[in-house]
């Protein structure tokens, strides 16, 4: 004969003399597995978000460094200018 056990999540139809000792130890140990599986994802998870943060650091450091680059370019090519706009009015 089939009982009827429900869950908050579902309803599942199994045989009477299935202890509700064994489906106690069922449940524990299908909840402890999904906590493992759900904090080995949360390290992988933080262990990318860091990669992440770093690749992020090091890409604002390059740009920081074109921007200073640039900067210094359009410095010299005032510079340069100027001298030949000073020439050309002599």
């Amino acid at each position: 004969m089939l009982g009827r056990y429900d869950t908050p999540r579902m309803a599942v139809d199994l045989p009477d003399e299935m202890p509700a000792r064994w489906l106690e130890q069922v449940r524990v140990l299908v909840e402890g597995l999904l906590a493992r599986s759900s904090q080995e994802t949360r390290r992988h998870f933080d262990v990318v978000a860091e990669g992440l943060r770093s690749d992020v650091r090091l890409i604002a450091e390059g740009h920081s460094l074109l921007t200073d680059k640039l900067d210094r370019f359009q410095d010299e090519v005032r510079r340069e200018f100027r001298r030949v706009d000073r020439r050309l009015s002599s």
